[in-house]
């Protein structure tokens, strides 16, 4: 196969295998998958908070709803006392009256309190259903991203496989003196190999001269444009 063929597929294939390594929206979408992630896990994170309170408040309430159970009883015991006309004694009347004016603060304060935790348990109740769903509508978005994700990644690193793949069987094929010439130049031009386009390199946009034009097209050797470097060609190697 000619050289110069040779060499421009090799040139075309490091060009692809460069733009496959370059995959900007990839990037993009890896930085999206990862506040996905964090997001996700701050949901997460506060759903299980909002979780352990819930449970908290209904321990509490289990709690105040035994101790109230037993504050009337202690009441009941003591109006009965006092009403019945067991306590005949002034002292121990005036004792039992204290007795009862403090169960029932007690009573009121348990009770109150049982209120504010009973009001905050439905704002709980509510918060958790709500973070429930976005983290349900989180984790479906995050799930798909990622496979859309993982199926570009595969597709990339089969792409990579098989452009280096040719890049090797090419670079077999190629004779070393062109394959040396070309790697020396691809320190520091890009592209390497450009076409003459009405007798001009459109590497550099310099005119080439008649008798190099003609070199160019008559020998199977590699010639560069005086002006840039670059590898010349004039037919359509493509």
């Amino acid at each position: 196969m000619d050289q110069m063929l040779l060499l421009w597929k090799l040139q075309s294939c490091e060009t692809s295998l460069e733009e496959v390594n370059e995959k900007k929206n990839l990037a993009t979408m890896e930085r999206k998958i990862k506040k996905m992630k964090i997001d996700h896990c701050n949901l997460r994170n506060n759903l299980k908070k909002l979780i352990r309170e819930y449970k908290d408040i209904e321990n509490i309430l289990m709690k105040n709803n035994h101790q109230c159970k037993n504050l009337y009883f202690q009441l009941k015991e003591i109006e009965k006392e006092i009403y019945d006309g067991s306590v005949n004694d002034l002292k121990i009347y005036q004792k039992r009256e204290k007795e009862i004016n403090l169960l029932k603060e007690t009573i009121q304060s348990v009770e109150d309190q049982s209120l504010e935790k009973m009001i905050r348990k439905e704002e709980i109740q509510k918060e958790i259903l709500k973070n429930k769903k976005v983290l349900k509508s989180v984790e479906k978005i995050y799930k798909e991203s990622k496979e859309i994700y993982d199926e570009e990644i595969k597709n990339i690193e089969n792409q990579q496989k098989e452009l280096q793949g040719n890049i090797e069987k090419l670079q077999e094929k190629i004779e070393k003196p062109f394959l040396d010439i070309y790697k020396n130049l691809k320190k520091d031009i890009k592209p390497i190999l450009v076409k003459v386009d009405r007798e001009t390199c459109t590497g550099c946009n310099m005119g080439i001269s008649i008798i190099r034009l003609k070199n160019i097209q008559q020998n199977e050797t590699i010639y560069t444009c005086e002006n840039c470097g670059r590898i010349l060609y004039v037919e359509d190697i493509s």
